[in-house]
């Protein structure tokens, strides 16, 4: 209840991911869509120092959630629930002092496995694979089933990816979509600080 644990991997070839997810006999449960994230953040930046998430999230559905990490790595306290209207949300965290500081866009494809569910993510700067399970143990297991180097896996949000990217690149945008990235060179897998787990 309301725990999150997760592992997420940046990839070279989503394409050769999404067919081993299928060779494992995995079950659609979410067809490819877009995905449009809006964090929120008080003016002093209090909830990401406290690693704090709080967001809307806009799709064929929407949802508002909030994100708290732990002190192990992949695991945090998730609160997440559908709400009808996106922009009254956005008018009510506004009222309570919070601030829209960031976008991002995603497209994503979402099975399961059993209780193990897998989603292949694409973002304006790269292609990522999240696996998220009742233990990280199952965890693990489904990403050696899909040849995922373990060591190599993110423990910064896409967001906190977006920011230091941002920042290292010069940025001056905060919306990380498609449209703002259509004319920026290829983003590079050490400009984001990681390595492909594929």
């Amino acid at each position: 209840m309301d725990q999150e644990i997760e592992a997420k991997f940046y990839v070279s070839n989503l394409h050769e991911i999404h067919n081993r997810v299928y060779c494992l006999g995995a079950k659609q449960i979410q067809k490819r869509s877009r995905l449009l994230n809006d964090r929120y953040d008080t003016a002093d930046g209090s909830l990401n120092h406290a690693h704090k998430v709080l967001r809307i999230r806009t799709s064929s559905t929407s949802q508002l959630t909030y994100k708290e990490g732990s002190e192990t790595p992949g695991e945090r306290t998730e609160i997440e629930f559908t709400i009808s209207d996106p922009t009254a949300a956005h008018r009510m965290l506004t009222a309570l002092g919070y601030t829209r500081f960031s976008q991002y866009e995603t497209f994503r494809e979402t099975f399961c496995i059993g209780d193990v569910q897998i989603m292949l993510d694409e973002l304006p700067f790269g292609t990522f694979v999240e696996i998220e399970g009742p233990s990280m143990q199952a965890v693990e297991d489904m990403a050696a089933q899909l040849q995922l180097d373990w060591g190599c896996r993110i423990f910064r949000g896409y967001n906190k990816l977006f920011l230091q990217l941002k920042e290292q690149c010069s940025l001056t945008f905060s919306e990380a979509t498609f449209e703002n990235f259509s004319t920026l060179p290829s983003v590079l897998p050490a400009d984001l600080g990681v390595k492909p787990a594929d």
